[in-house]
């Protein structure tokens, strides 16, 4: 498995967007996740079957230089088909970037370091180095509220969302609630989660046979989350972007992306006719127009 470090060439960026290869790097085991800082010195990613985040340093030119760091994590959960071992899914920044946290659903565990941009290793253990979530759940993604006091994290195998403060690396639950009713019978699959601009919402997706994105209202002042509605999105809604404007969320597929209108002040979406064909899109971004 590799990292592939893309730009788009300057006489590009304005007409088409396409994107060149300037170099890869090795990684070890299925790379799920990948996640950039905003000065741009490192790259970050999770690698979900070996379950291990490894950190790669950003050349000037953009290319990634050779690995400085590698974190195996170790152990397993309570569920023998999908926590036999580690599985780290998502790597992601805390809001001011002091922190990096990575998922491992194998092990039901948020680890926690401290970042250290200009150093090599770029990543020590928080004072508290993980974060325990409910046996089983197995914790896939995670995202924060604007003000970064709250961060929300989605289990995929229980189909569930545990809600925590979160202050200079130290998270305390306030909040788990299950995405589906408890009369639910098939099978589950929680994927992705994300807030809207605005703080406002908090949208997830739900695969296996219910297939859904579901829509929350945050409390401003608690953070905790009020179920509003759902939406069906077609097969396996893996992955979905809310576009910078706050005004359109697009849903990834199986058979391409689909795009909702969102209602601002109400959250609620609407289906556009709008379709984009592609096969089985796992990661959707956008970038700004330049």
């Amino acid at each position: 498995m590799t990292v592939q470090a893309v730009s788009p060439p300057s006489n590009l960026k304005k007409t088409t967007g396409k994107l060149t290869i300037l170099n890869t790097q090795p990684s070890i085991g299925s790379p799920a996740y990948i996640a950039v800082d905003k000065a741009r010195k490192n790259v970050f990613i999770a690698n979900y079957l070996g379950g291990s985040a490894m950190a790669f340093p950003v050349n000037k030119d953009g290319s990634l230089g050779v690995s400085t760091q590698t974190i195996q994590d170790t152990g397993k959960g309570t569920n023998p088909q999908r926590q036999a071992g580690p599985h780290a899914h998502a790597i992601v920044f805390s809001p001011d970037e002091k922190q990096v946290l990575f998922t491992d659903l194998g092990t039901d565990k948020i680890n926690v370091f401290n970042y250290h941009p200009s150093e090599i290793p770029p990543l020590t253990p928080a004072a508290t180095p993980f974060i325990v979530v409910k046996p089983g759940s197995g914790p896939r993604h995670i995202d924060f509220s604007p003000d970064g006091r709250f961060m929300y994290n989605i289990q995929e195998i229980s189909a569930s969302i545990t809600v925590f403060t979160f202050h200079n690396g130290q998270a305390t639950e306030i909040q788990h609630l299950n995405m589906m009713p408890d009369d639910f019978k098939g099978v589950n699959g929680a994927a992705d989660i994300h807030v809207s601009p605005d703080g406002l919402f908090l949208y997830a997706t739900n695969r296996g046979t219910a297939n859904q994105l579901l829509l929350y209202a945050i409390d401003q002042d608690t953070g905790k989350l009020t179920y509003i509605e759902r939406y069906p999105t077609g097969e396996m809604p893996r992955n979905f972007v809310i576009d910078p404007t706050g005004n359109f969320l697009l849903v990834g597929n199986t058979k391409g992306v689909i795009i909702f209108k969102v209602t601002k002040a109400t959250g609620k979406l609407m289906l556009t006719s709008k379709f984009i064909k592609i096969e089985s899109p796992v990661c959707l971004k956008m970038i700004p127009v330049e």
